[in-house]
Parts: C-alpha cells; structure tokens; sequence
C-alpha cells in the first residue's frame, strides 16, 4: 500500500482572453492512497506470470478557478495513466472530487523469447461528472473500460492494442498496431477507429487504416513507402515514398506524399520533401551509425 499528500500553487497572468480573469491564482492540494497486490509464479517449463490487481483512491481540489487549459487539451486515457492521479497531460488541468480506480494488470515472460502484457480497469467519480468530452472515455460519472495488451517476441514482432468500450461493448476507441522488425527491412500497419470528439478537433468518426515499411538497399541507401486508407470515405487518404541516403558525414532525405481530398471542394496535394542534415550536429535520430569518422 502506498500513501500520497500533495499540493500546488499556481499562478496565472492571462492576456488578450476577455474569458478569464488577467491575474488568479489557486491553491490546489491532493491525496491519493494506492493498494497493490501481485501474485506471481514460475511454470514448469521456466516461464514467469504475475498477476496484480490495482485499487486507487484520488481526493483533489482545485480551489473552483477557471483557468485556460493550454496544455490539458487532448486526453489519451491509457494504461499509463489508469492509475495515476490525473489523466491531464499538462499542469493546467486538475481532476477535482473524490475519484476510485480499479483493475488488474498481468504479464507472462516465456523462456521461449516473448511477452505478454496486459491490463484492464475502470475510474469512477464519487462527486458525480468525471468532467471530460464524450470521445476521450471518460466522460459522465464512470469512466468506460479500458483494455490494453501488448506481445514482444525476440526483438522483432511487436502487437499493441488499446481499446475503449461501454457496458454494451460499445466502442468509443480502439487502435491496433503491428510491426516487424528484420535486419534490412521493417514493416508495420496500424488501424484505428475513434468516435467524433470536439475537443480534440475530431468531429466526425475516424476509421483508418495505415501501413508503412522501409527496405536497406545498402549501408547507405534506405527506401521508404506508407499508405493510409480512409474506410469513412472508401478511398486512400495518403501515400508517400521515400529515399534516404546517410553517411558517416552527411543525412539527405527526399520524400513524395500524396493527400487525397475528403470532399469535393477540396484538391489533392501533393508535397516534395528535400532535407539535408550533418550528421552528429543536432537532430541526430540515434539510428546506428558506421564506425568509421568523417574526413574532408
């Protein structure tokens, strides 16, 4: 069992915003008990399962001041965050109330080379409206459920899925991804489906579909394709190519993407991407590098 006890002092200067007060302040304390109780075990064969429920008690609040929520716009909830004391990205948001969180979690490491995770679980606001848009899952008195898993095998095949649904299996979100990872080449596709949210500025339902995959030619040429499919409008809602060349001196990168119109007042565009980096100054993406130096 853990305990928490928190507090924070926030000030605001608000400008060119007759919505908000210019100067305000607030006082905002917290605390939260959290209980944990894993069981775990070893098979016969070597493999290791660990199962854990969760239960969380969140008291917080915000003093009642309205301040402009720059950095708490767009909520993910996740099993990152099911048991944290708020789903805000930011430090502008603060869940008020008297909020319990409960779940379980479970993963299974095999001798065989791969993972297992997975983790379910639910929130609910004693206080009433849990204060959050209908599309994020979080919206009402209770939160809907949260589903996630994810398999790891060997470095080299990874599947993730993360769905949110109601009592009626209803879903309002649900992602799923894949790739595969060999020495010369990766391949990945990912689907999602999302119900219209406003406040993260989707306002209709969003069903697509996208796939992307790179190729080594050598150990300086790499070629690069993605595609993605809009099943709302029944067409391909972008398609790019790519070429990268990079050397122990210099990263140069050309791509071609195509964006497909979702209207008829709207045309298709077509962007030519051209980039040229040093290698070792700034942007460096931590890709594996040759040992050799570079000379002039």
């Amino acid at each position: 069992a853990v305990g928490e006890l928190g507090a924070r002092l926030d000030v605001y200067n608000v400008g060119q915003d007759s919505n908000f007060a210019t100067t305000q302040s607030r006082f905002a304390p917290r605390a939260a008990a959290e209980l944990r109780w894993p069981f775990a075990r070893t098979m016969a064969n070597g493999a290791r399962e660990v199962l854990e429920p969760v239960l969380r008690i969140d008291v917080a609040d915000s003093g009642g001041t309205d301040v402009p929520l720059e950095d708490s716009s767009v909520i993910e909830f996740d099993e990152a965050n099911l048991f944290s004391h708020t789903r805000y990205p930011g430090v502008d948001g603060i869940e008020d109330g008297v909020r319990v969180a409960a779940g379980l979690a479970w993963r299974r490491d095999d001798p065989a080379g791969w993972t297992l995770d997975a983790a379910m679980g639910r929130i609910a606001h004693l206080d009433g409206d849990l204060g959050f848009g209908v599309g994020s899952g979080l919206s009402g008195d209770q939160s809907e459920w949260l589903v996630a898993a994810r398999f790891a095998m060997a470095d080299r095949l990874f599947l993730a899925n993360r769905s949110l649904f109601d009592e009626n299996i209803d879903f309002t979100l649900s992602e799923t991804r894949i790739d595969w990872q060999a020495s010369d080449f990766s391949l990945g596709s990912s689907y999602i489906f999302a119900v219209p949210e406003p406040a993260e500025g989707r306002l209709d339902r969003l069903s697509e579909w996208s796939f992307d995959g790179s190729y080594d030619l050598n150990d300086r040429w790499t070629a690069s394709a993605n595609w993605r499919y809009d099943f709302k409008t029944g067409r391909a809602a972008r398609t790019g190519v790519g070429l990268d060349y990079r050397s122990e001196c210099i990263d140069v990168s050309l791509s071609l993407t195509r964006r497909y119109a979702d209207s008829t007042s709207v045309d298709p565009t077509t962007d030519f991407g051209f980039r040229v980096s040093l290698v070792g100054v700034g942007g460096n993406d931590g890709a594996p590098r040759r040992s050799r130096s570079c000379r002039g």
